[in-house]
C-alpha cells in the first residue's frame, strides 16, 4: 500500500527507513530501477489492461484528448509503453499517438499532489473540470480529486487488495465495462460492473 503510485524516490526512503536497510536511499533506488528495467525489458513484459483499446478508439472518435500523466520516471514510463501497451494494443501504434505523457521528471511534487494532472490539462488547453482521469492506484486517484477531475479508478492486480479507492467517482474492475458509460461519465455514483 505505501508503495504504489507515489514515485520511486519517495519509495526508496521510505523503504530504506521502513526496512532498516544497510544502504542509502539512492543505492537502493539505482538497484530497483535496475531490476525494473530487467522485469521490463522485454517487449509483451507488460499487460494491456482490458478495454484500453477500446475505450482509447471511442476516445478518439469522439474527438477527445488522450494523454497518460505517470508517477514513473520518464525513462521506466517510455518503456513500460513500449513493451505494453504498443506491444499489445492493436490501435495505438506509437508513442505520438498520446497528445502528452508527462513522468515524474517533469514536476516537482509527485503524487498525491495534484502538479502532474494541473500540467496535463494546462498543456493539453483543458479545464481540470472537462478531464477524466483513470487511475490504478489511490495516490493517482487523490491526486486526479485533488486537480479536480472527474476520477475512474481501475485497480491492478498489486493495488486491488491493498489500496483504498472510496474517493474514486467510479471504480470498476476492468476498463472493458460499458465504454460509452466511461465516455459520458458524470460524478454522481460511486461503482459500476
Amino acid at each position: 500500500r505505501n508503495y504504489s503510485g507515489k514515485g520511486l524516490e519517495y519509495d526508496s526512503i521510505q523503504a530504506v527507513e521502513q526496512f532498516g536497510l544497510r544502504c542509502s536511499h539512492t543505492e537502493f533506488l539505482a538497484l530497483w530501477q535496475r531490476r525494473m528495467t530487467e522485469l521490463i525489458s522485454e517487449p509483451g513484459s507488460i499487460a494491456l489492461n482490458a478495454g484500453f483499446d477500446e475505450l482509447y478508439a471511442r476516445a478518439r472518435e469522439k474527438g477527445l484528448k488522450v494523454a497518460v500523466a505517470s508517477s514513473s520516471d520518464g525513462n521506466g514510463l517510455r518503456l513500460k509503453l513500449t513493451n505494453g501497451l504498443l506491444f499489445h494494443s492493436r490501435v495505438v501504434q506509437g508513442l505520438e499517438d498520446f497528445d502528452l505523457i508527462l513522468s515524474n521528471d517533469e514536476v516537482t511534487k509527485h503524487k498525491p499532489d495534484p502538479e502532474i494532472y494541473l500540467l496535463a490539462a494546462e498543456l493539453l488547453g483543458m479545464s481540470p473540470e472537462a478531464c477524466l482521469v483513470i487511475e490504478d492506484t489511490a495516490t493517482g486517484v487523490l491526486a486526479g480529486k485533488r486537480a479536480g477531475m472527474r476520477v475512474v479508478a481501475v485497480p491492478n492486480e498489486y493495488t486491488r487488495s491493498t489500496n483504498d479507492f472510496s474517493e474514486a467517482d467510479h471504480v470498476v474492475r476492468t476498463l472493458r465495462m460499458n465504454v460509452s458509460s466511461l465516455m459520458t461519465l458524470d460524478v454522481k455514483g460511486k461503482d459500476a460492473e
